[in-house]
């Protein structure tokens, strides 16, 4: 699976980011602007996984790690 997040990002920066791919296919970069909410999805998602699995070592047979755990 991390080899098929690799293959999506490096293709999506080749199209988006070469010249001539950009120009064939007719988009442009986004704004700088944009990847700033990347950092607060980050953040949550990194919170919420890392608070699942504290709640799944100390807590195993809990309701609420029983509704956490996949």
């Amino acid at each position: 699976m991390l080899i098929a997040v690799l293959f999506d990002l490096l293709m999506l920066s080749f199209f988006i980011y070469t010249p001539g791919v950009q120009h064939l296919l007719g988009v442009d970069h986004p704004p700088a602007f944009v990847w700033i909410f990347c950092l607060p999805v980050w953040s949550l998602l990194f919170v919420f996984n890392e608070g699942r699995k504290y709640f799944i070592r100390n807590w195993p047979k809990s309701r609420i790690v029983h509704c956490l755990k996949w």
